[in-house]
């Protein structure tokens, strides 16, 4: 599933797992040290059984996840002119994965 806010796909909904790719310094709120979703489309999140959410950054390729309960039990509102949005500090994402070419140390 398709997530849209106005024209602009902001992420898709695959096996209960939320895609977003991002641009890091774009997107990621220095200020907060956190990520945020459009409050919509963390509602309808919600209605769609959503279990995770997985943001990728594009420039480096780090992945970034947390449960969707763990954003929503975390979350904070803000509105940056942007809309509503529920943000979540990165202490609660996990550290970032590491890239999946990437060899083993030992």
């Amino acid at each position: 599933m398709i997530f849209k806010v106005g024209k602009k796909v902001v992420g898709e909904l695959d096996k209960g797992v939320f895609k977003k790719t991002v641009i890091y310094f774009k997107h990621h709120l220095n200020s907060y040290h956190a990520w945020a979703i459009d409050e919509e489309v963390v509602k309808e999140l919600a209605k769609q059984n959503c279990k995770e959410i997985l943001i990728i950054d594009s420039s480096s390729k780090k992945e970034f996840k947390i449960t969707f309960d763990d954003f929503n039990k975390h979350a904070f509102n803000i509105n940056h002119g942007f809309g509503n949005q529920a943000a979540c500090a990165d202490i609660y994402w996990n550290k970032p994965i590491s890239n999946k070419n990437q060899l083993p140390l030992f």
